[in-house]
């Protein structure tokens, strides 16, 4: 599965020595990890942070165009799409069967114009799955922040965030209708998928047609020890992926009564329910990454990533939703307990470990 994976990056210095930090750099690496092809597009960095960016690509295994580190010349903006010539050839024959764009900086004006001409050009070719992972609005206007992401999630066909995404768009923190009622939301703007991870790490799985299933994480006791009783077990096939790290019940379709929220949604704060993750840990930057890279590893697994497969992603069933959820979710489990980003046989080894 050839990878296409925007986002801009930031140069960080720890103890001398410099490096390059980014949500969506951390998606590419997961996805190299996971032995998929990946190309990652950028802003071109100074020269600093493009020598560590090569440093960074050429160790995860993953392809980024920069310039050489020599090179003088000021850094430039998100670079625009290919319309033509080589450079859309290139592209071509590249042949993405997922476009993932996402990370705070991208909802900036320059970049996100580019990002949807990225979209566009790649839309015959991939499926467009948007990760927000919104660390903060760009420029500190929120009401901008949302009007972006809403044109974002317009042009997705998956849509996966965090509930400290959602809490940073909607101001909600509350019970699993108030995010049946953002995944209904999503759906009327043209998603077909939508994945949430709530602060617990537990994960809802929505698709347009197909309902949705609750995914609850891994506990620590399960790392060394058999499932519990009240949990599903099952295998992950080399062929196919089958079943999950943890238990899972089916929760209201977006589309019923039952899983209307106090307001709307649109260009709005709401407040919710009551909160069920009270004091608990936000999901961290490196597993929400990593999530988002199994579920697109997973989704292929399917064969339901790639323009071709675009009208069959709105009616996942819940047992496809099931399954990619929880490899994904076990994914990120494993990745926010070990250093670097996992392979797909330590994947499979940690979820038939803890069943």
């Amino acid at each position: 599965m050839s990878s296409l994976v925007l986002g801009e990056i930031r140069l960080a210095e720890s103890e001398g020595e410099q490096s390059v930090e980014g949500a969506m750099l951390d998606v590419a690496s997961a996805l190299a990890a996971l032995g998929r092809n990946v190309r990652f597009v950028c802003q071109n960095p100074e020269k600093e942070a493009a020598h560590a960016l090569q440093e960074r690509a050429s160790s995860a295994g993953f392809d980024v165009n920069v310039r050489g580190e020599e090179s003088s010349q000021p850094p430039l903006p998100f670079p625009s799409a290919p319309q033509d010539g080589a450079r859309l050839l290139d592209l071509q024959l590249f042949d993405p069967r997922v476009l993932i764009f996402g990370g705070s900086a991208i909802h900036a004006p320059q970049p996100a114009s580019a990002v949807v001409q990225w979209a566009q050009a790649a839309s015959s070719m991939a499926t467009l799955v948007y990760v927000p992972l919104i660390s903060r609005p760009p420029n500190g206007n929120l009401n901008r922040l949302r009007r972006q992401t809403d044109k974002f999630i317009q042009i997705a066909d998956v849509v996966y965030a965090t509930a400290s995404d959602i809490r940073l768009l909607y101001g909600i923190t509350g019970s699993d209708r108030a995010y049946n009622r953002i995944a209904q939301y999503w759906f009327e703007n043209g998603v077909s998928i939508v994945a949430i991870t709530l602060d617990s790490n537990d994960t809802l799985m929505y698709s347009r047609s197909g309902g949705g299933v609750k995914i609850f994480a891994p506990q620590p006791r399960d790392y060394a020890e058999a499932s519990a009783p009240d949990r599903q077990a099952s295998a992950l096939g080399k062929a196919s992926v089958s079943g999950g790290a943890s238990a899972s019940r089916k929760v209201a379709s977006p589309g019923d009564p039952s899983a209307s929220a106090e307001s709307s949604i649109a260009g709005k704060t709401v407040a919710s329910g009551e909160s069920s993750v009270a004091g608990k840990a936000v999901v961290s930057g490196k597993a929400a990454a990593e999530f988002a890279a199994g579920l697109c590893d997973a989704l292929d697994r399917v064969t339901l990533l790639g323009a071709s497969e675009r009208p069959r992603l709105a009616d996942a069933s819940t047992t496809l939703l099931y399954t990619t959820g929880s490899f994904a979710g076990a994914a990120a489990t494993l990745a926010e307990r070990e250093a670097g980003f996992p392979n797909r046989d330590a994947i499979t080894e940690f979820v038939n470990r803890i069943h």
